[in-house]
């Protein structure tokens, strides 16, 4: 006999006949529409209540009848949703909807703390990853490093530095006292030769030569008593192959105020700048400078920069059409005075007014060194457009000294220079289109009005004579020299029609 079960529902008295279900089967309620799962069923057994479960009471007692049960008969039908159609309480119809089947093992959600392992564990795994990755960047990146050999290996100065052995032993108070960029300090066992070693690396920039000059002297300033340095041609004339700037030098000691002799020198290769500064007793100094030499020898390049090449500016343009005239700036750092008054007022004949300012490294808040570059539109005259040009030169910078001082006669002397330039070429080859020619000029009883003039001329198309004339002081030359050189050669006529 058929075991009839009541709706779980406690509000609900429905009754199912759940024979010929499997278990596990979802039902459904018709009367409340609950959804409950079908249970493993017990032994039937018979009962004088019908044939009911004896755990589920009498329908007759405790259960009120469903809808359409008969008692007398047995026999169980469900009212239907549409009036006076029966309902069927067929095994088909209370099987399990095929969306409402029950979820396999392998679909049941993860618990909690499982998800939480694995978070855990996977964040652990990347976190390592990362970790070496970083190292092996920061080994390849480490701007000192320590090879087998013992050298130390600056890989933003390129250089390679083996520490010296007896008798030299570090000097980092008179390192730390010299600050940036000097990098080792050595003083010898005899307590009075030392040597330092310093580089700076300029990033995507060849450093000038007048930076490289400055630094050193900044350098010595702490070294030496002000006023006693003596300058002397240098003995040495290369470094780690590269080519040697600098000067051996005779001053006293801020130390002590002994006097001392040394060497200082400076060089540069693919951005970076090297500089080195040795010292001794005056007396010592013949003894000890091979001592130096040995210490500079210290210092080799890594060539980890081969393929470093400068970032270079675009070059300013600069011409007259209606003269006919052009020339270039490579370097971008000359600035064009637009006051058609202020240019006129320098001279009568200027065409455009230019200047250019160099300041030292880190030290913009001094004074900078000074250049500046005319560009005159002559009258037509026979000769040479140079010659011409120097002849006005001249004849500008005498009226311009005598009309500052009417009541003294002075005297302006010039003198071709013919020496190599000073100072190193500027970054950015150019083509020469004209020819130069260097001047040096000088006034007696007038150190500072001495002047470096560096000229070039040509003959326009329409028979005029156009110059570039550039000056600054001639104790800036070094700075300025080859700059000059670079921005007058660049000028040509200007072909008729062009634009």
């Amino acid at each position: 006999m058929s075991q009839l079960l009541k709706c779980p529902n406690p509000s609900c008295s429905y009754v199912f006949d759940p024979s010929g279900l499997p278990a596990g089967a979802i039902l459904v309620c018709p009367r409340c529409t609950m959804r409950f799962t079908l249970g493993p069923l017990p032994a039937t057994h018979p009962s004088a209540a019908g044939g009911l479960n004896p755990s589920m009471g009498s329908l007759t007692g405790g259960i009120p009848p469903a809808p359409g049960f008969s008692p007398s008969s047995g026999a169980f039908s469900t009212p239907s949703a549409v009036p006076g159609q029966p309902f069927s309480t067929s095994p088909a119809e209370l099987a399990p909807a095929p969306d409402m089947a029950p979820p396999s093992a392998t679909a049941l959600p993860r618990p909690p703390n499982q998800w939480l392992k694995t978070a855990i564990l996977t964040a652990l795994v990347l976190g390592a990853l990362a970790l070496a990755g970083y190292a092996v960047w920061y080994n390849l990146h480490l701007p000192v490093r320590h090879s087998p050999s013992g050298a130390v290996h600056y890989r933003d100065f390129n250089l390679a530095f083996t520490p010296p052995r007896e008798p030299w032993v570090p000097a980092e108070e008179l390192r730390a006292r010299l600050g940036a960029p000097a990098f080792a300090v050595y003083q010898h066992t005899d307590q009075i030769t030392t040597a330092v070693l310093a580089a700076r690396n300029y990033e995507n920039r060849e450093p000038r030569a007048d930076e490289l000059q400055e630094t050193l002297v900044r350098l010595l300033r702490a070294i030496v008593e002000p006023g006693t340095l003596t300058q002397m041609p240098p003995e040495d004339q290369q470094w780690m192959g590269l080519r040697l700037g600098g000067f051996r030098f005779r001053a006293q000691s801020r130390d002590d105020h002994s006097s001392i002799s040394g060497q200082a020198y400076f060089a540069s290769y693919k951005g970076v700048g090297y500089w080195f500064i040795g010292w001794t007793s005056e007396s010592w100094y013949e003894e000890r400078k091979a001592d130096l030499a040995q210490l500079r020898a210290c210092c080799q390049l890594l060539q980890l920069r081969e393929q470093w090449r400068p970032t270079l500016p675009s070059a300013a343009p600069y011409k007259n059409v209606q003269v006919g005239y052009t020339f270039v700036d490579p370097s971008r750092a000359w600035k064009e005075e637009t006051d058609e008054e202020i240019v006129k007022g320098r001279d009568p004949h200027a065409d455009k007014f230019l200047t250019i300012k160099l300041y030292a490294p880190g030290q913009r808040r001094d004074l900078p060194k000074e250049g500046f570059l005319l560009v005159y539109v002559l009258p037509e005259g026979e000769g040479e457009p140079l010659q011409i040009a120097r002849q006005y030169v001249e004849r500008s910078r005498q009226q311009e000294l005598q009309s500052a001082n009417p009541e003294l006669k002075v005297s302006v002397e010039f003198q071709e220079r013919t020496e190599p330039p000073e100072g190193e070429p500027p970054a950015g080859s150019v083509e020469a289109a004209a020819p130069v020619l260097r001047l040096r000029s000088f006034v007696k009883n007038a150190l500072n009005q001495n002047r470096l003039h560096v000229l070039s001329a040509i003959r326009t198309s329409q028979g005029k004579i156009v110059a570039l004339h550039a000056w600054c002081d001639w104790n800036d030359r070094f700075a300025f020299e080859q700059l000059f050189i670079q921005i007058v050669s660049t000028l040509r006529p200007l072909e008729s029609g062009t634009p």
